[in-house]
């Protein structure tokens, strides 16, 4: 099976870590477990890393925490929320949102 590619900035240099979350749009159809556990290639510093996607957690932007802006993007809620309606203007409060959780495979 193909393992796709993904385009994930390196804000808060997340893509260091063994773990990190990535906010973004929902998506457009309902997931299931089979989803999780799901391996995608990144690019950290030039080199392909493998990650694999954990937990999935759907909201809306009204919802968006500190608890997950900081480690995702390194701003308060407050910055990420007007960050988020200047890239996105067509985007109202009641987007649907979704905090993706991976982890880096581990080489053997």
């Amino acid at each position: 099976m193909e393992v796709r590619t993904l385009k994930i900035p390196n804000l808060n240099h997340r893509l260091n870590c063994n773990a990190f979350v990535v906010i973004g749009l929902a998506p457009l159809r309902n997931l299931t477990l089979a989803d999780l556990d799901t391996t995608y290639k990144i690019m950290v510093d030039e080199a392909e890393q493998l990650i694999i996607l954990r937990d999935i957690l759907m909201l809306k932007v009204r919802q968006v925490s500190n608890v997950v802006t900081i480690p995702a993007e390194g701003v308060t809620s407050s910055e990420w929320m007007v960050n988020w309606f200047e890239k996105h203007p067509e985007h109202t409060l009641d987007t649907k949102i979704a905090i993706y959780c991976y982890v880096k495979q581990k080489e053997n």
